[in-house]
Order: C-alpha cells, then structure tokens, then sequence
C-alpha cells in the first residue's frame, strides 16, 4: 500500500477490534515510534498510517492516519520519565509471560 506524501511511517496491526481514530491521537506507541524516526533520520516523521487487517467474520482492511505535535512528545517523555523513575525505586508491578526471558530487568524482579 503506497504512503501518501505526508505520511513518512506506517504500522500494521491484526486485530480482532477496531484501532479508533481518536485513540490513535494519543497513543504512546506511535509517539514512541516518532521519536524513534527522529533518532535516525534526524527529523520528525510528517505523519503516521495506521493499517489495521481487522480479523472477524469478514476480515477487512481500515487505515487511518494521524500526526504528532510536541504536546505528544512532553507527554511521552513524562510517561517515559515516570515509568524510569518507578523502575529506579523498585515500584513497578511485574507481568510474568514469555517477555520475561529477555527483560533486562529480571535481576531486579521478584517474580
């Protein structure tokens, strides 16, 4: 699927439920994603395409695009900051699964 001028990343999902449009406006993922683009392009992404394969009884292809403001990144870098300060003082809840083999916190975990 070709990316419009303005969209410079794009994410797939398989879903059993539809992505809303406006919780793509603040979701973290693909702030975080932005930031990412930013690290090695040394700018900032013009827009996102979010593509869901919307698994049901007639699966179906949804798009939707969306932009970051600097409001997205102060917020995600104060979630960001948040949770890296929660893990320094060892308040953090663990969530045992199959990620924990390569957790680069499991010395620190009481599971």
């Amino acid at each position: 699927m070709p990316l419009s001028p303005t969209t410079r990343l794009w994410s797939s999902k398989q879903l059993c439920i539809r992505f809303l449009r406006p919780t793509s406006t603040f979701h973290l993922q693909l702030t975080a994603c932005g930031y990412a683009y930013k690290q090695l392009h040394r700018r900032l992404p013009k827009g996102f395409r979010v593509v869901n394969f919307v698994k049901n009884k007639k699966p179906r292809i949804e798009t939707s695009e969306t932009s970051r403001e600097q409001r997205h990144y102060e917020v995600f870098f104060e979630v960001a900051d948040g949770v890296l300060k929660s893990i320094s003082s060892e308040v953090f809840f663990p969530k045992p699964g199959y990620w924990c083999r390569d957790c680069e916190y499991a010395d620190r975990c009481p599971v």
